[in-house]
């Protein structure tokens, strides 16, 4: 009986710490909220690496869908 109490336990523990790992390097910062709005100058960098990676074809498609929104 007391096998099963410590292996429940032992259980639980370990669905514990996966999650609380999981959480931790889905949100490194705990110090920001999970929907905070990144600076301008953040989301820009971010952009431009992206379009770096990007192919030209999906380049020109995205610069058109913005040319399209204003």
């Amino acid at each position: 009986m007391e096998v099963l109490k410590l292996d429940a336990q032992l259980s639980r523990k370990k669905q514990w710490l996966s999650r609380s790992f999981n959480q931790s390097m889905e949100r490194p910062n705990w110090q920001d909220a999970a929907n905070q709005q990144l600076t301008n100058d953040v989301q820009a960098r971010k952009l431009e690496y992206y379009r770096l990676l990007s192919t030209p074809a999906v380049n020109e498609m995205i610069q058109d869908l913005i040319l399209n929104e204003e």
